[in-house]
């Protein structure tokens, strides 16, 4: 059987060729990997919670027992019907265990595999992918287009629609691992429950973390020139983590505002420049970085990374005077941005 590809696995899962009955779902994002696996094994049997229908396996032990997956695998349940085979990859080389089974085909037993990521060459991977009744689904983090549809799924069910500033948000936000990201959105849709509507300040109340936050809010007002917004952000920053943190973060936002703002005085525009932003920057955060791109030059910024550095070696060597070096550099930003 083909590897299935990423963005064809949930179509797979629900319609599979009749003749497949093992997978071996792996790759880099766990959550997703658990998720699919739950899906095949719940549609493979009738009660999931039936010991004699469902039977969890550990790789490590087939490895051991090179016949006990065979035994399992042509073992009839107890009161008859479906069964299926879940077995956790360990480090263990289990392979020879699952060939003898993809080569006699049980009766009404669904074998899955749940594992991390596997190279091509590695020979589990290689036996599922050469078999005719096997088939591997790749777990890949999940792409915009992916997480918009899973934000959907889970607001549709609480009867919630989203602002357009807090859908790119919470883009922005998830898809590392699936079941973080639905377990972030449960806790979205009970914050937001009864409102009808999802904002971007429920997103940043309650998915983004609120340290992380602040001490975006702090480095975006210096270079905006906002003194009143920096001052009440920088106390919730530094309250939240070091002033060495906030120092470092702020001299990398320079040398970010300085590379793109060379690259506008090189002749690109602002808005190709932007557009070739990371999806993290989004709503409030990128027509702040587009207003700091038109008040600053690269000269200028290039003095304020200089400015940051010392003050973060200053900061390091009397960590006393933190707190005051860090506001310091951060209102000098400040002034100097109100000035241009």
């Amino acid at each position: 059987m083909v590897e299935i590809k990423g963005h064809e696995a949930d179509r797979f899962i629900q319609r599979p060729p009749a003749h497949v009955y093992a997978y071996l779902v792996c790759g880099v994002d766990a959550g997703l990997v658990s998720e699919r696996v739950r899906k095949i094994v719940t549609r493979s049997v009738d009660d999931p919670a039936d010991p004699f229908q469902l039977v969890r396996l550990e790789g490590d032990s087939l490895a051991g027992d090179p016949q006990k997956l065979a035994d399992e695998a042509f073992t009839f349940a107890l009161f008859g019907g479906r069964r299926a085979l879940w077995i956790t990859a360990g480090g263990r080389n289990f392979a020879p265990s699952v060939e003898g089974v993809l080569k006699t085909p049980p009766t009404d037993c669904t074998i899955v595999v749940e594992a991390g990521a596997i190279k091509g060459e590695a020979p589990l991977r290689k036996l599922f992918a050469r078999s005719q009744v096997a088939a591997v689904l790749e777990c890949w983090p999940d792409t915009d287009q992916q997480l918009e549809r899973v934000i959907d799924e889970e607001l549709s069910l609480a009867d919630l629609r989203i602002t357009p500033a807090a859908r790119q948000m919470l883009i922005g936000l998830l898809g590392a691992d699936r079941l973080t990201t639905r377990a972030e959105l449960a806790k979205l849709t009970l914050y937001a429950h009864g409102s009808g509507t999802v904002t971007e300040e429920d997103v940043e109340t309650i998915v983004a973390d609120a340290g992380a936050v602040a001490l975006d809010d702090s480095i975006s007002a210096a270079f905006s020139g906002d003194h009143d917004a920096l001052t009440a952000a920088a106390a919730r920053a530094m309250t939240a983590t070091d002033p060495g943190v906030l120092m470092t973060l702020a001299a990398r936002h320079a040398a970010t505002l300085h590379r793109l703002r060379g690259e506008i005085e090189g002749g690109k525009s602002i808005d190709s420049v932007m557009d070739r932003l990371p999806r993290g920057i989004f709503g409030k955060k990128r027509v702040a970085l587009a207003t700091q791109l038109k008040t600053w030059n690269a000269a200028s910024l290039l003095q304020q990374s200089e400015r940051l550095a010392n003050t973060s070696r200053q900061v390091r060597l009397d960590y006393r005077l933190a707190h005051e070096l860090t506001m310091r550099a951060l209102w000098a930003i400040a002034q100097a941005a109100r000035r241009r």
